[in-house]
This record gives structure tokens, C-alpha cells and sequence, in this order.
């Protein structure tokens, strides 16, 4: 059959479970601005696919999650997102919403481009590569953050939304300040997570239910100490 009336863009949209951002004008080759084209998938899906290039996406500004966003690749080769500035988080939780069962897979965040070196942790607060927070009563749940290496952030994986019943698994917080930071919540689950040359490995508080399984830190020091969970 013949399809007629319809665009390439619908077309394939209704042809792949994640809208890919190349649909809505990502270019992924670090340096043209791929911000609105991410966020314009996500406007229009919900569901976004990030295909793989090697320079990876620039973006000057935090974009914001209304279902999954899936790269593609294995741990150290992902899809990955360049921040411009190391003074904002790269991915949020749209906080007027309850969001649940969504899924963040195979993404690289790498704001060593905007720190100046792969090796230079970002000094401002508001640096993170993924930052959840929360309205009251509006908490993320029921979700799966999985291979996924956030670089060169002030915090890595930074959750102060209350969030519960959801699972981190095979993460890497690398040369960031705090790699993994959770504040409230209850029965959450980190597998087989890593924070390697951070300040701190990881910041849980007021969180019940917590466990952490197969993880560690390596290279990790807080005032000249180790430092790994400091409260369940």
C-alpha cells in the first residue's frame, strides 16, 4: 500500500516506540545548540530516543523529562549530552507532575568540556547530571535510571525529590563533588554503582528502605577521608 498525505517525520513516529531527536533537528555534533530540538521531541512524544555520534549533543540549558529518554551503546561509549556551562543540571523532572514509571538508559553527561578539563569537578551548586526535586506531594516513582556516567558535575546523580520505589543500576559519578546525593524518600535501590575521583561518593539522608548493592567508590576522599553512605 501506498501511504499518501503524511510527512517522513509523522511517518516515522508512528513507526518507533522513542521519537529520535535527529527527527526534530538534533545534529549531535557538539557544537550546534541541540537543546530545542530535544526538548521539541519530547513535546511532541514524551518518549525520546538519542542516537549515538561520537562528538555527542550539545545543550545550554536543563531538559526536561516528560517520560523515557533512551541513547544507545554500552557504559563509557553512550549517547551523550555536552552542557555548555557547568552551572545548571542537564536533565529534571518537570516538578509539577507525579512522574512515573519512566526509564533514563545509555546516556554519557559530560560537562568536562565546560569545566576546561576531564579532570576539574564543576564548583557551582546547581551543576548536576541528573537532578530530581519535587512539589509537595508530587514525587517521582516507580522509575529506572540504568547505565548511565555523569562527568565533571558538581553533584552526579542528585535526587531531593522524595522519590520511592525506583532503581539506579550500573551508574558512574566520575570527578564530580557529590556523586550520588538522596534526600527523603523510601525503598529505593542502587545497583552496581560507582563514583570514581569524586569529593564525596555518595549523600543519603532521611531515606528509608535504602539499599545498595554491588557498589563502591574508588579515588573517592572527603577532607583527606573516605567517605561512602553517611545515614540509611
Amino acid at each position: 500500500a501506498v501511504v499518501s498525505g503524511i510527512t517522513k517525520q509523522a511517518l516515522l513516529s508512528l513507526l518507533l516506540p522513542d521519537a529520535s531527536v535527529k527527527l526534530y533537528g538534533a545534529v549531535g555534533d557538539g557544537i550546534t545548540d541541540d537543546t530545542a530540538a530535544i526538548q521539541a521531541a519530547i513535546t511532541a512524544r514524551r518518549n525520546i530516543f538519542i542516537p549515538w555520534t561520537s562528538a555527542g549533543y550539545k545543550i545550554s540549558s536543563s531538559i526536561i523529562l516528560k517520560g523515557d529518554i533512551i541513547g544507545e551503546g554500552v557504559l563509557g561509549a553512550q549517547s551523550k549530552l555536552v552542557p555548555a556551562t557547568a552551572d545548571f543540571a542537564a536533565i529534571i523532572n518537570d516538578s509539577s507532575q507525579s512522574l512515573n514509571r519512566f526509564r533514563l538508559e545509555n546516556l554519557d553527561i559530560d560537562f568536562s568540556t565546560a569545566t576546561g578539563s576531564p579532570t576539574t569537578i564543576a564548583t557551582n551548586a546547581a551543576c548536576s547530571g541528573i537532578k530530581f526535586s519535587t512539589n509537595t506531594g508530587l514525587y517521582p516513582y516507580e522509575f529506572i535510571i540504568e547505565n548511565v556516567i555523569v562527568r565533571n558535575a558538581y553533584t552526579g546523580f542528585n535526587d531531593v525529590s522524595a522519590s520511592y520505589m525506583s532503581a539506579m543500576r550500573q551508574l558512574r559519578a566520575t570527578y564530580c563533588r557529590i556523586g550520588f546525593l538522596k534526600t527523603n524518600g523510601t525503598t529505593m535501590h542502587y545497583d552496581n554503582c560507582f563514583a570514581s575521583f569524586c569529593k564525596k561518593g555518595w549523600s543519603v539522608t532521611g531515606t528509608y528502605n535504602c539499599v545498595v548493592s554491588a557498589s563502591a567508590n574508588d579515588n573517592t576522599t572527603q577532607d583527606g577521608t573516605y567517605s561512602f553512605i553517611t545515614e540509611f
